[in-house]
């Protein structure tokens, strides 16, 4: 029996649940809504290694640390996504390896056999972190990612699909074409995406990933920072400056960027101090904050996402204080003002200064990364306003042109920190790259995502197939539903339908135990077998016509075809998508949609001759001999095998 191998992660909200494990023998997903799937499939039998993920220096350099704190078997999982019972092994001892940025996520399966046996099978290795190491190459990390970043291209290109790449690779500080030798599969490269994003600004916790749509309505006030309506405790409404995700994104990528410039070990970075405050004041809303002048003591009366409103001793509740000028405080980055406002910033100071954190890890800078997908639907102008100036690498934040803006609403000074990255996408479709706006253009390094009709080969898609099903049995049922419809649509002889003839192909591909590309050439042989319809070709087909007749920004993307199962499935996408679509690019010339897909999906009809009336410089006669085309409907195609035809017809 194969035994699976995962990394899993013991922190709640930065506290350990290891000492209930062990003395539960579960081990149990803090989170509700992400890596169920990959829970689910966690088998009996499996073993777990309890991790923490750190970095620490040593001789000038970071080092990525992973600390295994307990290692256990699988004895049953519940499939809630959430638990597992776990028998864990006694008298086990704490060890650490150079971990070179790997199983970071809260589960992460482990492959690698080298790295199963220094994690799983150590034999009484015993040597410090710096001398072994998990077998990653080290030159898989890096930290050179442009500032700005625009993948533009056809609708269905994965742009989007992309953008979870490169934001994890940033975070991560992988290079992207690496990222599938740290996380085995999609599934765990997207949890490690939903465990990065953060959904709730209030408590953004150790999130670095932020994901925005642009829209037409889309505007500054949203994107950086604008004055909002919002209710008090007394059923009042006030209004006050509320941040943007912009705004929210970059003051965590600077806090963690003047925190790492902290050489104090054990305190709390500001916003980390700033959670605390809240906590505590939600516990004591009447704590008092002390002042110079003894018997002036004030207190909070409540917190907006951009201030604090305090209370005086005299009673008064009409003053606020700026969360970010008590950050710029906090971080010495200006001298607190002795008058006005500035003499009820330090007893605030203080209170923030004294919660102090148990982490003794060394204090390093992580990469924090906006995704603003549609980039284009928006008024670039407008939504970023003053601040496309700030986006330059050379006027950022330590850069020698470094440049700081006051923001309209908050009169705060703001600058983009370093490390804070920017991916957008564009769909050229929508507007062609030479339409942006040329201060955006200059900002941006574009990245072109053209059609990837490698991924629709046959042998591409069986792999695929293959390896989303690898849990069940050739015989299950549930299987048989799923391999029956995919198996008609690539046209799969049925001489080679068995369990004996499949297994050549798989049985080597499951005693590697992970999807591994050079797996796919290997299916060629079988897949040049296939009978039914290629995707790959369709795609080019349509592709090459529509280069032709209107140029390569309106090609399809093979994002239109990369679930297909069956052709049920394609026939849907092609009548209510790409047909659609065709009619939107040809502005319902469906003569010219026959040049692209066929007369096998057009009728052709001669109507009778119709009555004009007379209009000077028209010849009626050659107006009624002039052809009509409609479109077939889906019903036109009911059976399969018409389907088929016709859609090989295209390509063949």
């Amino acid at each position: 029996m194969n035994i699976r191998y995962y990394c899993v992660g013991f922190q709640w909200d930065g506290e350990s649940q290891l000492e209930r494990f062990l003395k539960e023998g579960i081990w149990e997903n803090g989170y509700n809504d992400k890596f169920q799937h990959t829970v689910n499939a966690v088998p009996a039998g499996a073993r777990l290694a309890a991790k923490t993920t750190y970095t620490r220096k040593e001789n000038g350099k970071i080092i990525s640390v992973l600390g295994v704190h307990a290692l256990g078997t699988v004895t049953e999982n519940k499939q809630d996504g959430k638990s597992l019972k776990v028998d864990w092994d006694k008298a086990f001892k704490r060890f650490d390896i150079d971990g070179r940025g790997a199983y970071r996520s809260t589960i992460s399966s482990v492959n690698n056999m080298d790295n199963v046996r220094l994690i799983f099978n150590r034999g009484g290795i015993d040597s410090p972190a710096t001398e072994l190491a998990l077998s990653f190459d080290p030159e898989d990390l890096t930290n050179e990612f442009p500032s700005n970043l625009i993948l533009y291209g056809p609708p269905g290109t994965g742009k989007t699909y992309h953008t979870i790449n490169k934001a994890v690779a940033i975070a991560d500080g992988i290079k992207e074409n690496r990222l599938f030798k740290r996380f085995s599969n999609r599934t765990e490269l997207k949890d490690r995406f939903d465990e990065l994003l953060i959904e709730d600004w209030d408590n953004p916790g150790d999130g670095q990933i932020a994901f925005v749509t642009f829209h037409q309505s889309m505007s500054y006030e949203d994107f950086v920072e604008g004055i909002k309506p919002m209710a008090n405790g007394k059923e009042q409404v006030t209004y006050d400056v509320e941040p943007g995700i912009l705004k929210n994104i970059a003051d965590l990528a600077l806090s963690n960027w003047l925190d790492s410039k902290n050489e104090a070990k054990g305190e709390l970075s500001f916003e980390e101090a700033f959670s605390h405050l809240r906590e505590k004041w939600e516990e004591s809303p009447s704590m008092k904050f002390s002042m110079k002048t003894e018997g002036k003591e004030f207190t909070i009366a409540d917190f907006t996402k951009s201030s604090i409103r305090f209370k005086k001793a005299n009673g008064s509740t009409g003053h606020t204080l700026s969360i970010g000028t008590l950050r710029d405080y906090y971080y010495k980055r200006k001298e607190v003002r002795p008058t006005g406002i500035g003499i009820y910033y330090p007893g605030i100071l203080e209170q923030l200064k004294s919660f102090v954190g148990n982490n003794t890890n060394d204090k390093t800078v992580k990469n924090y990364v906006l995704v603003i997908d549609e980039i284009n639907r928006g008024n670039i102008a407008q939504i970023f306003g003053e601040l496309i100036t700030l986006m330059e690498d050379d006027k950022r934040l330590s850069k020698k042109e470094s440049i700081t803006a006051i923001l309209p609403y908050s009169k705060e000074k703001f600058a983009l920190p370093p490390n804070l990255y920017i991916v957008g996408t564009m769909n050229t479709a929508d507007r062609s790259v030479e339409a942006l706006d040329t201060a955006l253009r200059r900002r941006f390094v574009f990245e072109e995502m053209a059609p990837e009709s490698s991924l629709l080969k046959p042998e591409q898609m069986l792999w695929q197939f293959w390896w989303d099903n690898e849990k069940y049995s050739w015989d299950d049922e549930e299987y048989r539903a799923l391999e029956t419809p995919f198996y008609q649509l690539l046209g799969f002889p049925e001489d080679k339908n068995n369990e004996k003839d499949k297994e050549v192909y798989w049985g080597p591909m499951r005693k590697e135990n992970t999807p591994l590309k050079s797996q796919i050439d290997a299916l060629a042989d079988l897949t040049s077998q296939f009978s039914g319809i290629n995707l790959c070709l369709l795609l080019d087909a349509i592709n090459m016509r529509i280069e032709k007749l209107l140029g390569r920004d309106y090609m399809l993307g093979h994002a239109y075809f990369i679930n297909v199962r069956s052709i049920a499935h394609l026939k849907a996408i092609f009548f209510n998508k790409i047909l659609p679509l065709l009619q939107e690019y040809f502005y319902r010339d469906y003569g010219r949609i026959g040049l692209v897909i066929g007369m096998s999906f057009l009728d052709e009809t001669t109507k009778n001759s119709v009555n004009f009336m007379k209009v000077a410089g028209y010849d009626v006669q050659n107006l009624n001999e002039d052809k009509i085309y409609h479109l077939k409907s889906i019903r036109d195609f009911a059976n399969d095998e018409t389907f088929i035809t016709a859609a090989k017809t295209i390509y063949e």
